[in-house]
């Protein structure tokens, strides 16, 4: 399913607030993941220690599904009950875009493609 539009919510968890976070997952998790409105998700966890902890990515295929998933009830509720638990909680909004890499090189600027190679030259 197409996720042009997606919606991170990024947020640590200290080491007393991780069996209330458990419990919130099986409280909370499944009804607000399965909003009508969201087309996909994942749950990333950052293996390296380092903040943010977890990211939540709900995806949506319009601009109207991630409003109407953000306006809902069920978000409301199960992101009151979350930023209760955990710190740093952060909410971000994507949309899809794209790089163009043939843009016309300036004269200060170097073409993408020369660059490129450059990099995979071996260091004289």
């Amino acid at each position: 399913m197409e996720r042009r539009y997606i919606y991170e919510i990024e947020f640590d968890l200290s080491s007393s607030s991780r069996d209330r976070y458990q419990q919130w997952v099986s409280a909370h998790c499944v009804e607000w993941i399965t909003h009508q409105s969201v087309s996909a998700f994942e749950v990333r966890y950052n293996p390296t220690g380092s903040t943010p902890e977890v990211k939540f990515m709900f995806g949506f295929s319009t601009y109207q599904q991630w409003a109407s998933f953000v306006t809902s009830e069920r978000h409301k509720t199960a992101a009151a009950a979350l930023t209760v638990i955990v710190t740093g909680f952060e909410a971000t909004f994507w949309e899809q875009g794209s790089v163009t890499f043939d843009e016309p090189a300036t004269d200060e600027t170097p073409p993408f493609s020369a660059y490129h190679s450059s990099l995979s030259e071996e260091p004289t």
